[in-house]
């Protein structure tokens, strides 16, 4: 994209270190040429994978982010979430607050004046609790 918007200014791309040069003919074909080789090697990766990503769901195992959401832990042995039974309470205390009509504000605030924290240690606020409940 660098590239492309170079160009639309008028200015060619050469590299310091590679033998990249967009001002020439045979600069440009290699230039696109390893655009090419690169798009080819990403689609490859995301063909391996993919299949493994859903043999896994499958199988039953989490695909998750890099952290367990609130409320689960995640066991690397069994590839599974397992609940987290302090941080339950919460979540069920969470959706018991807005089942009976509280806002996300009202949940935060009532929360933070029980003194309950979030597994790193900081207050709950709106959003985080928009995620639990979205979870």
């Amino acid at each position: 994209m660098l590239v492309d918007e170079l160009s639309s200014y008028g200015v060619g791309f050469k590299s310091a270190t590679e033998p990249f040069d967009t001002t020439t003919s045979a600069g440009k074909l290699m230039f696109q040429q390893l655009g090419s080789f690169a798009e080819f090697e990403s689609n490859r990766i995301a063909e391996r994978v993919f299949p493994g990503m859903m043999k896994g769901v499958q199988q039953g195992n989490w695909q998750g982010a890099r952290f367990a959401p609130f409320g689960y832990s995640y066991n690397k042995e069994r590839k599974l979430l397992e609940i987290e039974e302090r941080e339950a309470d919460i979540v069920k205390l969470i959706y018991t607050m807005y089942l009976s009509g509280k806002s996300t504000h009202d949940i935060a605030a009532y929360l933070d004046k029980k003194g309950y924290k979030t597994r790193t240690g900081k207050q709950f606020y709106n959003k985080f609790i928009c995620d639990i409940l979205k979870n």
